[in-house]
């Protein structure tokens, strides 16, 4: 081992990132005073884990869950909170696990505490009770007449532009950002794309330029000679090194070869080595003899089959094999379907090189052949395979045959998009400059007008398309129109837009003088240098977000805040996440950690994993864990730990590329150019030098990313989004931190009530951790006034099938959003002029202030029908056994019970 080979190891050895169990005992001891262990505890993880969790089974702990949907979610759980302190158990909680929306008002909430710390702990817990009174004799006159924090909250509920209305300063400073950073990404990503249409001209203009001497140079043959060598050469060196890679495989070394290293090292060879004959075809000096290409193209093959069976014998005694072995079994059959499919290139070249379509040596070449010419020798080498498959068959096992179709898939996959793109940078592109042109003369416009509308209108027009395919996120059963939006017409969109790059590069190439090769530098440059100024996070949608965000919640709690007379923020509003280590309960903030081009299986429903910040550790279950007052600080003496308002933002962001279990391809390309990246990159927590990392070293790469959908859990930097493309209601994490009793407050929108925030979040659970979750009586339906719908249900966790006989089953107290016809009077009033409450949709952030206190006031008020107006429950075991006795009443009592909440 080279020293500096023991050096990386031994980095990566001195500071690995925390496993789950260590993150667990951390939380133990904060929220108990205690380790779990009297002793040292058993050793190995699994058993220590074991161990741990009985521990917190000995001492149970009390969770509230609040959901995502935005401002909707926010208000309802703000109510939700209070109905807990009016009841008494809010004091008691020692979780509070939020996403997206139910992280404003929790981030709101635990700001709070902290700033008042545990001296005043008690007086805002007070607060929280609607029916306290602060009297002047106990807080002073001042705090008599002070704006509280939760007015303050509902004073400013249009947190996006509180002013509001379409002259306002508020208004139009978010219209500006929007605009500001999608032009600024605009000059990243349009360039870039642009660049890369050119490289089809480029690879077109070098076939004819080792072409043009067949016609017009005398003594040509001599002169094409050398072209013809070396393009012969580089296709010789490629095809070699993919056989290489296939020896390698079939003598044992592939396997645990991953499918980029398949790409890398078979694939791009097999891409590059048909170009490289493309060349070689278009620079020989000659007329292709028949008998010499299938000689050649029979005997290689063979050789090569040969060889391989020499090494197999040697290879296999010197490495045993194991399941994930592929061994094959070189005889007499294998030689003869090597002999027998070799000629199909062979024979495929030849009979090509005779058509008279612009492919044949003393023909001008065409754009035919640039367009065609690579994807056909891939698809002969298709063929190839498929005659050896189906003659050497019997000396091939099923691994092996799979092996193989999966190799004939990704060259299928490599012949169609270069087909594709060739179709759309020389046919495509001539369509729309004979469609501008037919525009500009019907319209009686000049041509250079309309094509620099034309160039602006088809990125802006594509934009609105990827934000209009942006409601395809929400959960349940999408419309048919929504559904052909996505598989058709976001495609067709994306293939315009390619096709008008396309179409303006031929433009500025015609201007240039047909100089593809400086077009393609000059654009790439271009896109490069912008991308070196545009920090790839700094300039997406989030900080507008997290302003705003930091402005309306967490600047609520301050007293003395002080705000920029013109802007309106005030930096001290935020907090660092880790200074909430002191706050009960402990704030858990949800995010979604996307891998949308990943291949673990098990992940490729989701695409993504649970992704928590919390004040003591930031990572997941699979990478790891680092601590939160390291984690996203850029490391150094100044490191000031991650903000909440950051973690907060992102955990909302609704509008992103990525978007786990709603990810497409399609939208996430539209949605990047529209740059509704609310999303963010952070260091990967598994990678020893990014861990600390806010923000990518180069913007291109996590931005291309982005752009075409190739998220993963394996890079340095992994992209975090809304916690809801992954589990909305935060209850994934309570389970597995295996809280006794969940309060969940669900105020996602969900008009139908087809509870599907709550089934993804039982299937995820179950699916993840092997933890049922039942619910015997879910009877909470669409019902209006006068009917006996329950606002609430109780749930019953099955810790034992993990954890063992011994293990108590826990309780989950679901709070859904629904009207019963027992609310107040102005809450059923409103609900007769919106006719989507309580489910408006999460596209409105403007709340006014009656859909505010609507919202409120109904999730204030199921808890206090869910618990029959008591106020004594102080444990999470005595509110479940109230709101169990509640549920089992006969109908008659509910207007007793409302009579007690009232009152």
């Amino acid at each position: 081992m080279s020293s500096g080979n023991a050096r990386s190891i031994l980095r990566a050895v001195s500071n690995p990132a925390d496993r789950w169990c260590r993150v667990l005992e951390t939380e133990y001891i904060a929220l108990h005073g205690a380790p779990p262990f009297e002793g040292n505890g058993p050793a190995e993880a699994d058993a220590r884990l074991h161990a741990l969790h009985a521990c917190i089974h000995k001492t149970p702990t009390t969770a509230v869950c609040l959901s995502g949907g935005g401002i909707r979610s926010a208000t309802f759980a703000l109510g939700v909170l209070q109905g807990l302190a009016r009841v008494g158990v809010l004091g008691g909680v020692d979780y509070l696990s939020t996403v997206s929306g139910g992280g404003y008002i929790g981030g709101w909430f635990t700001a709070w505490l902290h700033r008042e710390g545990a001296a005043g702990r008690a007086a805002v817990l007070d607060a929280m009770d609607p029916t306290h009174r602060m009297h002047s004799d106990e807080c002073g006159p001042a705090a008599a007449t002070a704006v509280s924090p939760i007015d303050r909250v509902r004073q400013t509920c249009r947190y996006l532009a509180p002013t509001g209305g379409i002259v306002s300063a508020d208004v139009w400073t978010l219209v500006s950002t929007m605009a500001r950073n999608l032009l600024l990404n605009w000059l990243v990503i349009l360039p870039l794309l642009a660049a890369a249409m050119t490289l089809m001209h480029i690879y077109f203009v070098g076939l004819r330029s080792v072409e043009r001497p067949i016609v017009e140079a005398a003594g040509g043959c001599l002169a094409r000679g050398d072209a013809a060598w070396w393009s012969f050469l580089a296709t010789f060196g490629c095809f070699a090194v993919t056989n290489a890679y296939i020896v390698l495989n079939f003598v044992g070394f592939g396997a645990l070869w991953s499918q980029q290293r398949f790409l890398a090292w078979f694939l791009a060879p097999a891409v590059l080595g048909a170009v490289s004959l493309t060349f070689f075809w278009s620079a020989y000096p000659c007329d292709i003899n028949l008998v010499d290409a299938i000689v050649v193209s029979a005997v290689v093959p063979a050789a090569g089959w040969i060889a391989l069976g020499t090494l197999t014998k040697l290879f296999t005694a010197a490495r045993p094999g194991d399941g994930a072995t592929l061994r094959i079994r070189v005889g007499f059959r294998t030689i003869v379907a090597a002999l027998a499919g070799g000629p199909v290139i062979g024979g495929g070249i030849w009979y090509v090189c005779t058509l008279n379509y612009g492919f044949g040596p003393g023909d001008h070449l065409e754009a035919l052949y640039a367009v065609f010419g690579v994807p056909l020798v891939l698809v002969l080498s298709l063929l190839q395979i498929l005659v050896f498959v189906g003659i050497g068959s019997s000396e091939l096992d099923d691994a092996v045959l799979e092996w193989w179709s999966r190799c004939g898939a990704w060259l299928a996959i490599a012949a169609v998009v270069w087909m594709s793109t060739g179709i759309i940078v020389f046919y495509l592109a001539d369509l729309i400059e004979a469609g501008v042109g037919a525009v500009s003369r019907a319209m009686a416009m000049d041509q250079r007008s309309a094509s620099a509308l034309f160039t602006l209108l088809v990125p802006l027009a594509s934009s609105l398309a990827g934000l209009a395919s942006r409601g395809g996120s929400t959960p349940g059963q999408p419309s048919a129109v929504r559904l052909t939006l996505q598989k058709i017409a976001l495609p067709l969109v994306i293939v315009i837009l390619l096709a008008t790059m396309a179409w303006v590069d031929m433009r500025l190439a015609r201007a240039l003088g047909h100089h593809w090769l400086a077009l393609g530098l000059t654009l790439a440059g271009v896109g490069l240098g912008v991308s070196a100024f545009i920090p790839v996070n700094r300039f997406s949608l989030h900080g507008m977000y997290q302003q705003r965000l930091i402005r309306t919640f967490l600047g609520a709690s301050r007293r003395d805040r002080r705000p920029n007379a013109f802007t309106g923020f005030d930096r001290d509003d935020d907090v660092r996440v880790h200074q909430l280590k002191d706050v009960r309960p402990l704030h858990v903030i949800n995010t979604t950690l996307n891998a949308v081009s990943s291949t673990h299986l098990g992940r490729r429903e989701t695409l993504a994993q649970s992704f928590t910040f919390t004040p003591f550790h930031v990572g997941c279950h699979d990478l790891g864990y680092r601590p939160a007052h390291e984690y996203g600080s850029d490391g150094g003496a100044k490191a000031t730990g991650l903000s909440l308002g950051m973690a907060l933002a992102v955990s909302g962001a609704a509008a992103s590329p990525a978007m786990g279990m709603y990810s497409t391809k399609a939208r996430a390309f539209l949605l990047t150019l529209a740059n509704a990246r609310l999303g963010l990159w952070f260091g990967n927590p598994d990678s020893e030098k990014r861990w600390q990392s806010s923000e990518p070293v180069f913007s291109v790469e996590p931005l291309m990313r982005e752009l075409l959908g190739l998220t993963t859990d394996r890079n340095p930097y992994v992209y975090l989004s809304d916690g809801g493309h992954y589990e909305n209601l935060g209850l994934w994490e309570m389970v597995s931190r295996r809280c006794r009793y969940i309060v969940v407050s669900d105020a996602g929108c969900d008009p139908q009530y087809t509870f599907d925030d709550l089934g993804n979040a039982v299937r995820r659970i179950r699916l993840d951790l092997g933890i049922p979750i039942l619910f015997s009586d879910l009877n909470i339906t669409r019902a209006g006034q006068g009917s006996a719908n329950p606002h609430v249900a109780l749930g019953r966790i099955i810790y034992s099938v993990i954890d063992g006989p011994g293990a108590p089953d826990g309780t989950i107290l679901y709070i859904k959003a629904t009207l019963s016809g027992d609310e107040p009077i102005d809450v059923r009033n409103f609900a007769t002029t919106d006719a989507e409450f309580p489910h408006d949709t999460t596209a409105n952030q403007f709340f006014d202030e009656a859909q505010f206190e609507s919202y409120r006031t109904l999730g204030y008020h199921s808890v206090l029908m869910a618990t029959g107006g008591r106020r004594d429950l102080t444990t999470g075991a005595a509110l479940c056994d109230a709101v169990r006795d509640v549920l089992a009443a006969p109908p008659g009592a509910a207007a007793g019970f409302a009579t007690a909440a009232a009152t």
